[in-house]
């Protein structure tokens, strides 16, 4: 209906449309039932897609002379009285309500939700009280507590739910991006499953999308409140923390809505004062999960997002991450040694191609320019920049982002100049072994550290007896 061109019979079209619908919503058939929740998101669609704001100013009126002559001739119902005072679609909220809360049939609820959710995307079903987090939950919260959309055909049923709200609802209506992610939020608290839990992170994902200071702040109060969660809800934790591994950073730049151009200026070292802040909000929060977290995966996938923000956020977090994970390796009953290892031996990675550069810096300093010594000191670049890429890539669970400085701030320059005489470093992990060359390079003359070498200057214990293997038995930087 919304389709047509306001005119003559559009009022009366639209009357008699709703009433229909209406009428079907209360048959006995589910078919039917179906059909009309079917209909109306038909309904709301056309609203949303069909006129201008000119147009429905003009609908408006239209409607309005509608039932002012009705009532002159006497032919209106109570019905008619509240249909003329109220949005078109307004009126049909509440029955879809009803069936969306109580029908039978499992695929009409599903269906009628989908149905209420097109209508507040038109505009429909809102109060001026309205919150962010009250938005969506005051129509849904007995929708998503439902045991039934928990797992089987119920988790499919409001998979298509959110499918709707996240990849059409929350283009056309902004404003519905934070009331989606706490509505489900709400929904994986209380379906604490591997489905439910998954699916908040693909919200997450969207809401971060909208890069907005309100997207960004409730994402990072979302993640707070995830992470402190009881150990009925432990899946809901390790969603948190394997996000944080990966987005923390973007969380931080988002919520503080900070000035930064990763892309064109790189990511700073140090951060800005107020994304520090912020990102030491979250360093606090996973370090208290990994001393008290609800099971050892939780306390594992925190360890796990620790070394993720170590990449991330540079120095000097990542010097305060390294201290506390080695005092993590010495501590005793936490079942937490093998797994901070792996992590440190990978910080370890980023710190010695660190120094590495600046050692060869000085001795390239030194040397005679010409065209085989720059040849090898491009190449050194390239493989320590690589090396270092494949640890970030081990604590990240991903490529770094664009804008990470592998070698630090200052080497940034030399390693753009590597990238574009040998590629991109990023899709090929070089090997600490791989950096010695049969040629001579600039490079090759830094030797590193042996393994029990590197455990006495950080102060770790030795390596264990053979019952249990040592996490690395070469130098440090074969973390890699």
């Amino acid at each position: 209906f919304y389709l047509r061109k306001v005119g003559a019979g559009s009022v009366t079209a639209l009357h008699l449309v709703t009433r229909r619908i209406y009428a079907a919503m209360l048959n006995e058939e589910s078919v039917r039932r179906f059909a009309a929740v079917d209909a109306l998101i038909a309904l709301a669609r056309a609203r949303i897609y069909g006129h201008s704001q000119e147009e429905m100013e003009k609908l408006r009126q239209a409607k309005q002379g509608y039932f002012t002559q009705a009532k002159k001739t006497d032919i209106t119902s109570s019905m008619d009285d509240e249909e003329g005072t109220q949005d078109p679609v307004e009126v049909l909220v509440n029955p879809v309500k009803d069936v969306m809360e109580g029908d039978a049939s499992l695929h009409v609820r599903s269906r009628a939700a989908v149905a209420l959710l097109f209508l507040i995307a038109a505009g429909a079903g809102r109060k001026s009280e309205d919150t962010p987090k009250t938005m969506l939950l005051r129509h849904f919260r007995s929708f998503v507590e439902h045991q039934a959309y928990g797992s089987g055909v119920g988790f499919d049923l409001i998979g298509r739910f959110f499918d709707g709200m996240l990849y059409e609802i929350i283009g056309l209506d902004r404003s519905l991006v934070v009331p989606a992610m706490y509505l489900a939020q709400h929904w994986a608290m209380v379906h604490a499953t591997p489905g439910p839990t998954a699916r908040l992170l693909e919200v997450w994902e969207h809401v971060l999308r909208d890069a907005s200071h309100e997207a960004g702040a409730a994402v990072g109060e979302s993640m707070i409140e995830c992470l402190s969660v009881g150990p009925q809800r432990e899946r809901i934790a390790q969603s948190a923390a394997a996000f944080l591994r990966r987005r923390a950073l973007d969380i931080c730049v988002i919520s503080v809505d900070a000035k930064m151009d990763p892309g064109r200026g790189g990511i700073p070292e140090p951060l800005p004062h107020q994304v520090a802040v912020e990102m030491e909000k979250y360093c606090a929060a996973l370090w208290h999960v990994t001393l008290t977290g609800p099971s050892a995966e939780t306390r594992h996938l925190a360890v796990d997002a620790l070394g993720g923000i170590a990449v991330l956020a540079g120095h000097p977090f990542r010097v305060e991450i390294y201290e506390r994970l080695c005092e993590l390796v010495k501590a005793r009953g936490l079942g937490l040694r093998i797994v901070a290892e792996k992590t440190l031996d990978n910080i370890d990675t980023l710190f010695y191609c660190r120094e590495r550069f600046e050692e060869a810096r000085e001795k390239f300093q030194r040397l005679e320019r010409n065209a085989r010594t720059w040849e090898n000191w491009m190449t050194g670049i390239w493989k320590l920049a690589a090396e270092a890429s494949s640890a970030a890539q081990i604590l990240l669970g991903t490529t770094p982002p664009q804008g990470w400085q592998p070698l630090g701030p200052y080497a940034q320059r030399d390693v753009m100049e590597a990238e574009e005489r040998l590629g991109d470093y990023r899709r090929r992990g070089i090997k600490a072994k791989l950096v010695q060359r049969q040629a001579p390079a600039v490079i090759s003359a830094v030797s590193l550290p042996s393994a029990k070498a590197a455990r006495e200057r950080h102060g770790l214990p030795a390596a264990p007896a053979a019952q249990e293997p040592a996490p690395s038995t070469g130098s440090r930087g074969n973390g890699a």
